[in-house]
């Protein structure tokens, strides 16, 4: 562990900004977490230790799963929506140890062919779970939509890094 700068006096009621950098040498396997501790000195004899985290997040899996539309054929209706079902994020790890990998932003967008309507849902800082969501037949800004095929695609981009996961779901307006 580094430290900028490394010694840093502070005044009582007043603050200075420490920069700390950690390098591994080698990266724990996922879903793993480096940790660690920063010892201080706040007074003579006094001394403080903070511990930190840092999780190693399963990149090889998909961030939403679980993708469903109730119906793939239905009637615009504001009072019975179809519903689109998703699982958001996940829990890696196991039971003593579990690792959540929330999403950083989740998006519902709508396409009638290869032509994108607009956004109908935009999320951030998602927990995992399980979501749903009424499709009533309007579009982006309130209006019903024309009979015909669409295509709802959903984005999720998860905390940290990793590769962002979409899934496309047809239906069709009668």
């Amino acid at each position: 562990m580094r430290a900028v700068p490394a010694r840093v006096v502070v005044q009582p009621g007043r603050s200075k900004p420490v920069e700390l950098s950690v390098a591994a040498k080698v990266r724990p396997a996922a879903p793993g977490a480096l940790e660690g501790s920063v010892r201080a000195v706040a007074a003579p004899g006094t001394r403080l230790r903070v511990p930190w985290a840092a999780a190693i997040p399963v990149t090889r899996l998909p961030a939403i799963s679980r993708v469903a539309l109730s119906v793939p054929v239905f009637t615009a209706s504001d009072r019975k929506p179809a519903v689109l079902s998703l699982v958001a994020g996940r829990v890696d790890g196991s039971a003593e140890r579990p690792q959540l990998l929330p999403l950083a932003r989740l998006e519902i967008e709508l396409y009638r062919g290869k032509r994108r309507v607009g956004t109908l849902v935009r999320l951030r800082d998602v927990l995992p779970g399980r979501y749903a969501f009424g499709l009533t037949g309007r579009g982006p800004k309130g209006a019903r939509l024309p009979k015909g095929a669409y295509v709802i695609r959903v984005l999720g981009v998860p905390v940290g890094g990793g590769p962002p996961t979409t899934r496309s779901v047809p239906f069709r307006l009668r």
